[in-house]
């Protein structure tokens, strides 16, 4: 459990199987999804206004009455283990959703742009538990891999100042100290609107005080490898001009 809950957030549990935190705005139509649907992710799948491309599985966006819009996303598992476990996480260390709103909170406290985790969800079977996260929806966003990439990506202009944002956001980052466990492009987006980038993906981040000797650069190696896989994958290639934009913007 998070050992500390955020400013503006509430904790709700459902009898000892469901635990629940949220923005208080948030809380009613989380436990009203709980109540109806058994799961806030079959609630949002039952009730999505539209639907994030990319990911494990389908993403959900769900309405709110304050007017924000939510990205409703279940935690799959990843990998080989996939096949067996499916969505079941072993209930030992951190909950993966609790986690990812503790590091969401507390990169953003440090300067680094992520959408905020309105609500996180567990559901307690025995020794494994479910787990849901909602995340504000950062309008007219693109990944890296769609906006330099993609059928319909963006002018020269707008994929060189969103690689530039892109590489301010890991220069942030990485003074945080924190780890990422997964950077690749699709765990950057940018808005197209005011170029500010943001970092996707936090369950599996760790945060600590200071930079760890080495982290940086295999977290930068990993986001390369994953450029280039891609670039083979979708026949293009993202531009010296963009590359070039990535390093002036981490400063170097």
């Amino acid at each position: 459990m998070l050992t500390q809950l955020p400013h503006g957030y509430a904790e709700r549990r459902v009898g000892t199987s469901v635990r629940m935190v949220a923005r208080a705005d948030v809380l009613p139509l989380v436990e009203q999804a709980v109540a109806e649907a058994g799961s806030l992710y079959e609630y949002a799948l039952r009730y999505a206004a539209g639907q994030l491309e990319g990911g494990r599985g389908p993403v959900p966006l769900l309405d709110t009455p304050s007017g924000a819009q939510l990205a409703v996303r279940h935690c799959w598992r990843g990998g080989a283990i996939a096949r067996l476990l499916r969505d079941r996480n072993l209930r030992v260390g951190d909950l993966r959703p609790f986690a990812e709103l503790e590091v969401q909170s507390v990169l953003s406290a440090r300067g680094v742009a992520t959408p905020q985790v309105a609500a996180a969800v567990v559901y307690l079977q025995g020794a494994w538990y479910r787990g849901d996260v909602a995340t504000v929806v950062v309008p007219d966003a693109a990944d890296l891999a769609t906006l330099s990439l993609g059928s319909r990506r963006w002018s020269e202009d707008e994929r060189e100042r969103a690689w530039f944002a892109a590489g301010a956001l890991l220069r942030a980052f990485f003074a945080t100290g924190a780890q990422h466990a997964d950077l690749n492009l699709r765990n950057i987006i940018v808005r197209r609107d005011t170029g500010e980038a943001f970092l996707l993906d936090l369950d599996r981040c760790r945060h600590g005080e200071r930079p760890k000797a080495g982290a940086p650069p295999r977290m930068i190696a990993r986001f390369h490898r994953s450029r280039r896989k891609l670039e083979r994958l979708l026949g293009a290639q993202v531009s010296a001009r963009e590359l070039a934009a990535l390093k002036r913007g981490r400063g170097l």
